[in-house]
């Protein structure tokens, strides 16, 4: 008599688990130095970069007066929302398995949505101001939303895929 064996959730999620922490590591990693290098030119330093990211809890004030703690809180506030786009992902391709079978052009996809949610809506909550798109230059508006396919959704869709195949 066959029986039959399933995995248990727990050994799911292990083995899933390092696959998204790198895959935020990644993307984060990514994205930080897309935008590093974006506005390194318009003289903003990285660690300017890092204090703006952690205005969006501490207010932008006391980040940009925080020194080296706020910049440690924007990184961590960053690498944690990375992380949970792909956990998000990984979450999305156990229900739907037509995302691991095409990891580029649903991670492109979920890249666009994730920008959305991030710069129309959960950046604009956090702070209280207008979405992305009526403060920042267009070309950056178009130049982030092009790192969000390339940089974050992409790699979401890859390391998922890598953990389903682990």
């Amino acid at each position: 008599m066959k029986t039959l064996h399933l995995p248990l959730a727990a050994d799911t999620t292990r083995s899933v688990v390092p696959w998204v922490l790198l895959a935020g590591l990644s993307a984060g990693t990514l994205e930080l130095a897309f935008s590093s290098f974006y506005w390194i030119f318009h003289g903003v330093s990285p660690s300017r970069i890092l204090q703006v990211i952690a205005g969006w809890i501490l207010g932008r004030e006391t980040a940009l007066a925080g020194g080296w703690a706020s910049v440690l809180v924007g990184a961590a506030l960053h690498y944690a929302l990375m992380t949970a786009m792909a956990a998000g992902y990984a979450l999305a391709a156990r229900r739907l398995p037509v995302l691991l079978q095409q990891p580029l052009r649903y991670g492109a996809l979920y890249g666009a949505c994730m920008y959305g949610l991030m710069f129309v809506v959960l950046v604009p909550l956090l702070t209280g101001s207008r979405p992305l798109a009526t403060l920042q230059p267009l070309d950056w508006q178009v130049a982030c939303f092009a790192a969000y396919v390339v940089l974050v959704g992409i790699p979401c869709a890859v390391f998922a895929r890598a953990a389903r195949h682990d």
